[in-house]
């Protein structure tokens, strides 16, 4: 999965996108929804009964966009660092106050490493909705934290990636 990021935010791909708005980025790159990351299927309850499969998905336009127009601030290199947000968070956020409910999940990274999924009802898929957006505080402290513990072996994760 992280080499499909790393193809998505090639330099050829980034040159091309640059100056470009989100609806000609989706002309361009496509938005089919592909894996990207996954979550612990601890989580999934949280999400309704229809989630039941734990990878996060993106479009490839949307990422673009999402690297050029809204963080070119954050490094390349440093989309690598999702999973390991995803896996081994600080707090763990259940945001209900939208119509779509999203997990928000926070580790100390340079500033606020935060990646925020959602609910895709019509496709029945967790979906990318943020990431690394800067902050100072934690704005998410206001949800309750559902993190669960997850143990390291070895320093990873015990938890395995879909299939």
């Amino acid at each position: 999965m992280q080499e499909l990021i790393k193809n998505w935010l090639s330099e050829e791909n980034l040159n091309k996108a640059k100056g470009k708005t989100r609806e000609e980025l989706f002309a361009e790159f496509g938005n089919v929804l592909e894996p990207i990351a996954y979550i612990d299927s601890v989580y999934l309850p949280y999400l309704g009964d229809n989630i039941t499969d734990n990878r996060v998905y993106s479009g490839k336009g949307y990422f673009i966009d999402h690297a050029v127009n809204h963080h070119p601030e954050v490094k390349i290199e440093d989309y690598d660092d999702i999973q390991v947000i995803l896996s081994n968070p600080d707090g763990v956020f259940l945001d209900d106050s939208k119509a779509n409910l999203s997990i928000v999940f926070v580790k100390q990274y340079k500033n606020w490493g935060t990646v925020v999924v959602g609910v895709d009802n019509e496709n029945a898929k967790i979906v990318l909705h943020k990431s690394f957006f800067s902050q100072r505080k934690n704005s998410y402290a206001k949800f309750n934290d559902i993190r669960v513990k997850i143990p390291l072996v070895g320093g990873q994760s015990t938890v395995s990636p879909a299939e």
